[in-house]
């Protein structure tokens, strides 16, 4: 990535991560603050292990789609890979990660083809569970969606609906491969008029070879069953935990839930998820944080802002750094191996 985009990257988010933290200090930073220190030590380090297990969950997930095509993979490559797609993720614009996550599976010797259908089969569980957790959640909270967040009701649908168009694509390119690579081509052949493409032919070659490949892939996890249920389980407990993590916030303030609170927390955590479906921003920064902030005040009230800062650091920031870490101790390997076969010519 050039020097001048990482520049820009770096400004973009700090911009956004002031607006942040001034959306949610301005107008009373002092008892903000105070709340804050209200919460014990010990459950902070707790709420960081949750937002850690998230990743270390995707890692496992990860080793166990990449174990197909490349027996040696360790659980600890899968983590390491979940945590180089959540730095990329959460400092550049719309699909940095996947780039990254290939990359980092190359350098443990994997084949392309196999990289992409080990990513292909990691997201398509995630994604899963995703949109049908979210419309359980709606489903079962619509009462308290139209008597209390309507207003982000029509938002929560367009994140869904985008959310499950990845998916509903992805099917429909199985069942009618041949329409899609027709498809295409006519979209090459309209970007090589109006000089977007340069070579159409060799472009519309590679993404039938692609749209192939994929076809089958598809019909090979259909077969994978225990896979799926590995996979689809994981997520499952996945996306509870994170979802889950206001609420155990929430509790260092002593605020008293019932069972049908307790649902509508982990509710409005996922419709916040569905909404970032709706910003290209660079980890949502700045849009997830207004978001929860407006949502959650109708349950957490005053303490909405401090449990978003606390939310933010567990679910984001701890994990940037872990990201940052790894990404480092992958170029000084990536180094290393260079320096060693210089040595050995």
């Amino acid at each position: 990535m050039p020097i001048k985009k990482n520049v820009l990257n770096a400004l973009l988010l700090i911009a956004l991560i002031t607006f942040a933290l001034w959306f949610a200090l301005h107008d009373d930073y002092q008892q903000v603050i105070e709340n804050i220190k209200a919460i014990p030590i010990w459950l902070v380090f707790i709420v960081c292990g949750l937002g850690i297990t998230y990743y270390l969950l995707q890692g496992y997930v990860i080793s166990q789609c990449a174990k197909i095509y490349k027996k040696d993979i360790r659980v600890i490559d899968g983590i390491q890979n979940a945590y180089v797609a959540a730095f990329f993720n959460g400092v550049t614009p719309v699909g940095g990660g996947q780039v990254a996550q290939s990359f980092a599976l190359k350098q443990i010797g994997m084949k392309i083809p196999d990289i992409a259908s080990t990513l292909w089969m990691d997201f398509f569980m995630f994604q899963i569970v995703v949109i049908i957790y979210a419309a359980l959640m709606l489903l079962f909270n619509l009462e308290f969606v139209f008597g209390n967040i309507m207003l982000y009701f029509p938002f929560i649908i367009a994140g869904w609906l985008i959310n499950s168009a990845v998916i509903v694509a992805l099917w429909l390119m199985t069942k009618f491969p041949n329409f899609f690579i027709k498809l295409t081509t006519k979209i090459i052949n309209l970007l090589h008029k109006i000089r977007i493409i340069k070579e159409p032919e060799e472009t519309a070659k590679k993404w039938k070879l692609s749209l192939e490949y994929f076809h089958s892939e598809i019909i090979k996890l259909k077969t994978r069953k225990k896979l799926l249920v590995k996979g689809i389980l994981c997520n499952i407990i996945r996306m509870t935990i994170f979802y889950s993590i206001p609420y155990v916030i929430a509790l260092g303030y002593n605020m008293p839930f019932d069972a049908i609170d307790v649902l509508h927390i982990i509710a409005i955590s996922s419709f916040v998820h569905m909404l970032n479906a709706l910003t290209p921003l660079p980890g949502d920064t700045g849009f997830t944080e207004t978001m929860f902030i407006l949502m959650y005040a109708v349950v957490f009230h005053d303490y909405a802002k401090p449990i978003m800062i606390i939310w933010r650091l567990a679910t984001y920031y701890i994990n940037i750094i872990i990201g940052a870490c790894v990404l480092f101790y992958f170029r000084i390997k990536g180094a290393k191996a260079k320096s060693d076969d210089i040595y050995q010519q």
